[in-house]
């Protein structure tokens, strides 16, 4: 409303007055114009003429002698117009000879400027000329005067200029200010005009429409005949006039229509069937209480809707959906039948199998104007239907996925049904088989030995025996594998028989394993003969039961002799309790494997002997008897014992030993010396009495002594005894090596005489530690090559383990064999044991870390790092409050510090400060971001020196493995260690150095937020027992792990896939249904952690179980992260393979 308003009553005179005010401008300022030029024309003439009078005037009655005087008097006449602004008379040289101004000499300043500079120009031109001023404001002009007249005598008797101006500005602004106020009074009649303009606009166009607008929205609500009384005049009575006819109409109409759907309804409601109709947009009008039952909508909500909103459909078979038939009957106006597997999906997610059809709907000109949808619910026919269907597909579906042979055939051996497997295998199809029997097939064709076999196999069936064998068939291109075939009747409900079942299963490399199986049991026997170790069996009441060659040799009795006797024929019988006490430990499984006795051999001799005691245990886990290995340590036994004597004595000297003691005088004169000096020095006391200290001490400088040691008392720091930390000795024979040397001043002495003290180390042995500690380190180095081999070894140890398992599980009914296994099983773990060492010796999995309290390593290793740096170094600890616990392996947490603490001391040659300090630091994103680390709390473990520094160029090298600045004393190892340890322990170090001042090294280790509660230790769990034949897919590039894995799985009972890479791995699960995939991580193209993402991703219901021998550095995500915390590390025994795959398949079963 407040629109119109605007458009009729302010819009339109406002145009009106705006285009009646830019005309009146226009005319205003063309008359302006005119006048302007009108002014400016009889100006010019005005002027035109003054010049032309003064001119005659100059030239013709001026005399030469008078001339000048004249000419003023001339331009100073009250007879020239008084708006001419400046006259003048210029000489041909510039001079101003006559003028007259308005303002004087300032109008003779801005009037004159071009004349008086260079008037030659105007000389020449022969003429006058009059031009208007630049800013319009006034008239210019000037004209030559002729150099003489036979007449009269020219002035000057040379060329003159005569200028003129003329002022047109307050002429030109009165002019203005005239026209302005005539067209003023016309604009505001104009305006006044406008305004009653605006005010008939109001009363006789605006209301009349608005109150039309408000009836004609109200008509739009009321169909009742409503009608307008108001009187209105012209077009506005009208248009009043066609809504009340308007009204009419639409009330009459409503009435019959009203009428026509009530009819409608009742028949709607009427139609047993479902039916929805729509209008010529594809939108529900109407639905009976049939469809409102099938698609869970009612009619007052569906009207209006899209029709495929409320009448969603899919295809039952494939689940996709099926296009809705409107547009289908809208475009071409057919009746469309929708197919027999189209299902309904009600509003609620009711499903409902439906026949149903669409049909136009047509007006009297036959134009479809909507679509009426017929259908019925026929849910339980089709369920039927499709069972039937679904049955017939599984059993062949099941038989075809079979991984064995399945063949369906009559009494007589003809062929009616085979699997896709056996054909597979040969190349052929079921058309080449059918109707054939089945010995007379190309699996059988190339034994006619084999064929008489199957055919008597099948005859036995047919009367009703079941037959099993084992037997070799041909596959394509002449090659065989071993099968387990079986064939056993199918009877009827009269218990005839109907149909035969024949199967085969490929069992190759069952057969492959028993003859691996037999090769290994003849190793073993050749193994217990041959080994140079007494091998001795018991069972479990101590009564030898297996006695081999070695051990004849060590005990003397024969095999005959020894088999049957119990212990006490080779143990002393003051020993019995102690062998009853191992006996009782190996029963019970609590130790006792290992110790060393004394023995007696067949002669009486006593021999020291090592035993390596090992229970023989059932599937069971009983106890079955003992298996000794013994090793004859007497000779080891005695240089051991002479070994420690050794040690106690050296110890023993060690401990009697002390620092060398020397006092001087303040001259450098020796006082005294004590035992352990002289034994350093060779000398006696009395040898060194008085004796200058260069005797010992061939570069001892007696004045650089004493500054350091005023500058030690005054400061507390030792710069200036650079050189005197460790120096040069000399011993009693003229030998020299390497001295340690402190020294403090003692008190004055009676007379008054300064004297020292100093204490002295021989760094020889320390020398000779520091070169066996590089050898160490670069020893280290070599263990990263060793831990990469070991990753490797893995696999051939996961075989020999787990193979190991299977015998023993499927030939455990084989006497003897147990302990042979036994032995098998202990070497692989002793191997296993091996590469965990080796792993661990080259950084490349986590040793043992725990929670620890950084102070209480530090603390501990207080007196180390003392020892490590010396006493001219002084070590200080600067320990935060209250540390957070970090979790990391404090061994090598020690041996880092000892490494920086020695780093330290080289850089403090002369002695120092070493602090170390720790404190708790929370870093912002960006702060960690710029150290490398994530956000969060960190513990600040911090090692300073004050010594030379490090070059700042050096700073990315240092902690490169094998850079050093120390030549040859160094081995670029201790540094790049340190990097390494804080990289697994999630932190980092950062060195902070100035050449001359000293260097600072800061460790940041995460925050721990656990408990110093040490771990449990978690017993291994018994075997569980393999689910209903879940079905596992594996996933290992490794030919031997894939099929060992295999072998295990099967044994447990569960139904196995394999594949060799990622690729084949989603192709099988893209065909089959599977519970759980194990698979190795580090495979070509794709690795284990992206397989399971994809996995994850597509099947979020497989469980997944990762598999590694050393899973490398990864970039995991958190999915990822919980995968890796539970990986089965390789090589696995097969009891630790099933309990991961039991109780990963037990949380899904919950999960369920």
């Amino acid at each position: 409303m407040s629109r119109a308003k605007i458009q009729l009553r302010i819009l339109m005179p406002a145009i009106v007055l705006l285009m009646a005010s830019a005309f009146l401008l226009f005319s205003a300022r063309h008359d302006y114009r005119v006048a302007e030029q009108r002014l400016e024309n009889s100006a010019t003439e005005r002027v035109q003429q003054l010049l032309s009078f003064l001119q005659q005037e100059i030239e013709y009655r001026t005399s030469a002698a008078e001339r000048v005087s004249n000419a003023l008097r001339l331009l100073q006449s009250a007879n020239i117009d008084a708006s001419i602004e400046a006259l003048a008379l210029i000489s041909t040289s510039g001079q101003v000879l006559a003028d007259r101004f308005a303002n004087s000499q300032q109008a003779r300043q801005t009037a004159l400027p071009d004349f008086t500079t260079g008037p030659q120009v105007l000389f020449g031109a022969n003429g006058s000329s009059i031009n208007l001023a630049a800013d319009g404001q006034s008239l210019q002009a000037y004209i030559t005067l002729a150099t003489g007249t036979p007449s009269a005598e020219p002035i000057a008797a040379q060329p003159a200029l005569l200028f003129g101006s003329i002022d047109l500005s307050a002429s030109k602004a009165a002019l203005w200010q005239q026209v302005r106020n005539d067209y003023q009074a016309t604009w505001i009649i104009t305006s006044l005009l406008v305004l009653g303009l605006a005010l008939v606009l109001e009363r006789l166009i605006t209301r009349p429409l608005v109150k039309l607008l408000e009836f004609s929205q109200q008509l739009a609500q009321d169909y009742s005949g409503l009608q307008n009384p108001e009187l209105y005049l012209g077009e506005i009575a009208a248009l009043n006039q066609a809504l009340n006819t308007m009204s009419n109409k639409v009330a009459h109409t409503v009435r019959d229509l009203n009428t026509q759907q009530e009819n409608l309804e009742v028949t709607l409601q009427s139609i047993g069937d479902a039916v929805v109709t729509t209008d010529a947009s594809g939108l529900v009008t109407r639905m009976n209480p049939v469809a409102e039952q099938l698609t869970g909508w009612y009619a007052y909500e569906a009207r209006g809707l899209p029709l495929a909103e409320i009448f969603p459909i899919i295809d039952a078979t494939s689940r996709a959906p099926i296009a809705n038939p409107i547009d289908r009957v809208l475009n071409t106006g057919q009746t469309v039948f929708l197919s027999h597997h189209t299902t309904l999906v009600a509003r609620d997610g009711k499903e409902h199998q439906i026949a149903d059809s669409a049909a136009p709907i047509r007006d009297s000109n036959d134009d479809i104007i909507g679509m009426i949808l017929v259908f019925n619910d026929v849910t339980q026919e089709y369920q039927l239907r499709q069972a039937a269907r679904n049955i017939q597909r599984q059993i062949e579906g099941l038989f075809n996925d079979m991984q064995a042979m399945a063949v369906i055939m009559a009494p007589d051996g003809n062929i009616i049904f085979i699997n896709n497997t056996p054909l597979k295998m040969s190349g052929i199809s079921f058309a080449d088989v059918a109707d054939n029997k089945l010995w007379e097939c190309p699996w059988f064709s190339h034994s006619a030995e084999l064929q008489k076999t199957i055919a008597a196999d099948c005859k036995h069936a047919a009367a009703g025996e079941q037959v099993s064998r084992d037997i070799l068939v041909g596959t394509r291109a002449g090659q065989f594998s071993w099968v387990q075939f079986s064939v056993h009747p199918v009877f009827d409900e009269n218990g005839q028989v109907m149909q035969l079942l024949a199967e085969g299963h490929d069992i190759s490399e069952r057969k492959k394993a028993e003859e691996e199986l037999n090769a290994s049991l003849q190793q073993v026997q050749l193994y217990r003969e041959q080994t140079p170790l007494a091998t001795i069996e018991w069972s479990t009441d101590l009564k030898i039961l297996g006695w081999n060659d070695a051990a004849t040799r060590l005990f003397g009795y024969s095999a005959e002799e020894a088999i049957g006797c119990d212990a006490s024929i080779i143990v002393p019988s003051a020993l019995a309790a102690e062998v009853d006490s191992v006996r009782g430990n190996l029963l019970q499984h609590r130790g006792g494997k290992i110790n060393t006795n004394q023995n007696i051999t067949k002669d009486g001799r006593s021999i020291l002997c090592e035993w390596h005691n090992s229970a023989i245990v059932d599937p069971t886990g009983k106890v079955v008897g003992v298996t000794s290995q013994v090793l004859d340590v007497s000779a080891e036994h005695e240089a051991k014992q002479a070994l420690i004597a050794k040690e106690q004595e050296q110890r023993e000297i060690l401990n009697t030993l002390v620092e060398g003691i020397i006092t001087i005088d303040e001259k450098g004169f020796i006082l005294s010396i004590n035992p352990a000096a002289e034994k350093i020095f060779g000398y006696t006391s009395e040898d060194l009495n008085q004796k200058d200290l260069c005797t010992i001490m061939p570069h001892f400088d007696i004045d650089r002594a004493d500054q350091y040691l005023k500058h030690l008392v005054r400061d507390g720091e030792a710069d200036v005894f650079d050189g005197l930390r460790e120096i040069t000795g000399q011993r009693k024979d003229r030998s020299t090596f390497p001295l340690q040397v402190t020294a403090a001043e003692l008190p004055p002495a009676a007379d008054g005489s300064r004297r020292f003290i100093g204490s002295c180390n021989d760094l020889t042995q320390t020398r000779q530690q520091q070169e066996h500690l590089q050898r160490t380190q670069k020893m280290d180095a070599l263990g990263q090559i060793v831990g990469g081999l070991a990753h490797d070894y893995n696999n051939t140890l996961g075989v020999i383990l787990g193979y190991a398992d299977l015998i023993a599980i499927k030939y455990k009914d084989i006497v003897g064999l147990d302990k042979y296994i036994e032995q098998i099983s202990l070497a692989g773990e002793r191997g296993r044991d091996l590469t965990q060492r080796m792993l661990a010796f080259s950084k490349h999995r986590s040793s043992a870390p725990e929670a620890i309290a950084l102070h209480s390593v530090l603390n501990t290793q207080s007196a180390l790092l003392g020892k490590s740096i010396t006493a001219v170094i002084k070590l200080e600890y600067q320990l935060c409050e209250s540390p957070w616990l970090v979790w990391l392996n404090p061994n090598e947490l020690e041996e880092i510090l000892l490494n920086l603490a020695i780093n330290a001391r080289h850089a403090m040659p002369n002695g120092g400060v070493l602090s170390v300090a720790t404190d708790k630091r929370s870093f912002s994103f960006a702060e960690a971001r710029a150290l490398g680390l994530a956000d969060g709390d960190y513990m600040e473990l911090s090692i300073e020196d004050n010594g030379c520094g490090i070059e700042e160029a050096l700073h990315s090298q240092i902690f490169d493995p094998f850079f050093t600045t120390k030549g040859s004393n160094g081995t670029g190892l201790g540094l790049s260690q340190a990097y390494s340890f804080m990289d697994r322990c999630g932190g980092t170090i950062r060195v902070q150095s100035t050449v001359g001042q000293g260097s600072k090294f800061s460790l940041f280790f995460p925050r721990y937020e656990g408990t110093l509660v040490p771990q449990s230790v978690e017993n291994k769990a018994k075997l569980q027992v393999p689910s209903n034949a879940e079905k596992i897919l594996i996933v290992d590039d490794e030919p031997g792990l894939r099929n060992l894995t295999q072998e295990i799985l099967t044994i447990a009972g569960y139904q196995v896939w394999v594949a060799d890479n990622a690729d084949s791995a989603l192709k099988i699960l893209a065909r089959e249904p599977v519970d759980l995939m194990i698979s190795d991580i580090i495979m070509p193209q794709m690795n284990g952690y992206d397989l399971a993402k994809v996995v994850k991703q597509k099947y979020p219901h497989i469980k997944i179980q990762l598999a590694s021998g050393y899973s490398g550095e990864q970039t995991l995500e958190e999915d990822q992260e919980l995968l890796h915390n539970n990986i089965l590390r390789k090589p696995f025994r097969s009891t630790e393979l099933l309990n991961s795959v039991a109780s990963l398949l037990e949380v899904r079963a919950h999960a369920r």
